[in-house]
C-alpha cells in the first residue's frame, strides 16, 4: 500500500497550477474560486490533482472521468466504487494513501513553529498517561511525542469516520504497535485497526504522518506501507 507525500510548493513549481485545474469538476472549481488564500488554493488544487491521478492510475480510468464526493463529516469517497482512500495537508504538504483493503485513514503534520501549547492540549484531550509521558520530556523529543500521540489519534478517527469529537481520550497511543492490530471502542461501535507512524518521511523536516487501517477482512499479517512522492 502506497502513501504518496507531496511538497506542495514543488508541485506549482513544476506542474502549472493551470494544468492542474483541468482535472478538477464544476464544484470543485467553484469551490477553488472562493478560496482566498494562495497557500490554501494550492493546497485544494494540487491535493485534488494528484489524488485524482492516483485513483485514475490505480482504477485503470481517465482521471477527468473521476468525482470526488465528501460524506458528511467531509471524508472523500467516489460513488458506487469500493476503492477506499483519504487525503491530508498540513503547511507545506499533503499526503494520501488508497486503499482495496478496507477503510484509511492518514494524518499529517506539518510543524512549522514550535509555539503551540502541546502541554495544555495533551492535559485536556490526551489520555493521563500519554500526558504524563509528554510531560516528562524536552524540547524536540517532546514535540516529537505530542505529534506522534496526535497524528495516530486523528489518523484513527478518519479511518472510522468517527471524527476527534467521538473523544481523543479513548485511544491510548502509547499502546499502538504497528505489528500489532489495536481495538478501538466508540460509544456504539468496535473498530480493529492497523498503524504506522513516521517523523520526517522521506527526509522531509518538521514532518508527522500516520496512517491507520480498518481492513475488511483481518489478518494475522501486518499491511505493508510504502511512501513515495511519484506522480
Amino acid at each position: 500500500m502506497i502513501i504518496h507525500l507531496f511538497h506542495i510548493p514543488t508541485l506549482a513549481a513544476n506542474i502549472p497550477l493551470s494544468t492542474a485545474q483541468e482535472l478538477l469538476d464544476i464544484e470543485e472549481k467553484n469551490n477553488a474560486a472562493n478560496i482566498r488564500v494562495n497557500h490554501r488554493l494550492h493546497e485544494f488544487i494540487y491535493g485534488r490533482y494528484c489524488l485524482k491521478l492516483a485513483l485514475a492510475k490505480h482504477l485503470n480510468v481517465p482521471a477527468k472521468s473521476l468525482t470526488l464526493l465528501k460524506r458528511p463529516q467531509g471524508k472523500l469517497y467516489l460513488q458506487d466504487n469500493p476503492i477506499f482512500f483519504n487525503l491530508t495537508h498540513s503547511g507545506e504538504y499533503l499526503a494520501f494513501c488508497i486503499s482495496s483493503d478496507g477503510e484509511i485513514g492518514i494524518d499529517i503534520e506539518h510543524v512549522q513553529k514550535r509555539t503551540a501549547n502541546i502541554i495544555g492540549v495533551a492535559k485536556r484531550y490526551f489520555t493521563p498517561a500519554e500526558y504524563q509521558a509528554i510531560q516528562r520530556c524536552e524540547g524536540r523529543e517532546q514535540y516529537a511525542l505530542f505529534y506522534k500521540v496526535w497524528t495516530l489519534k486523528e489518523a484513527a478517527f478518519k479511518a472510522t469516520g468517527a471524527g476527534i469529537s467521538a473523544g481523543l481520550e479513548r485511544i491510548n497511543a502509547l499502546e499502538i504497535s504497528p505489528q500489532q492490530p489495536q481495538m478501538l471502542h466508540l460509544a456504539k461501535s468496535q473498530h480493529v485497526l492497523w498503524f504506522n507512524h513516521w517523523l520526517n518521511p522521506l527526509g522531509f523536516e518538521d514532518i508527522f504522518l500516520a496512517i491507520a487501517l480498518e481492513p475488511t477482512h483481518l489478518s494475522s499479517a501486518a499491511p505493508v506501507f510504502e511512501l513515495s512522492n511519484d506522480l
